[in-house]
């Protein structure tokens, strides 16, 4: 028992004469076999049972997945997207107006 065990029980309401009681009982730790145990295990004649597989039943073949096709059709996809969204014009264009436009567009305001 370790000393944090110890401190634990303590907390826990034990007091030091239950303690020590359970310091005192000590469990095995390993469980030993007699002699006599021992040999009968060890001379035990029970042949052993290999599953055989049926043979009605047939294999359960998984399909073989061709990950090479499969990354070569997402990337095409991939790159015929990027070319479209390239493409794309984004928001609305803005007229940009001339010097003189602006200037008589703001006398135009004033007077």
């Amino acid at each position: 028992m370790k000393f944090t065990d110890i401190v634990d029980l303590a907390k826990a309401g034990y007091k030091p004469s239950d303690i020590k009681e359970l310091l005192s009982l000590k469990a095995p730790e390993t469980i030993e076999v007699p002699e006599s145990d021992k040999a009968e295990t060890e001379t035990d004649d029970t042949p052993e049972v290999k599953p055989e597989p049926d043979e009605e039943a047939p294999e359960k073949k998984e399909p073989v997945i061709d990950y090479k096709a499969l990354y070569e059709a997402e990337k095409s996809k991939v790159e015929k997207m990027q070319a479209e969204n390239a493409a794309k014009t984004v928001g609305t264009k803005i007229e940009k107006k001339s010097q003189f436009e602006v200037v008589s567009d703001l006398y135009g305001k004033l007077y």
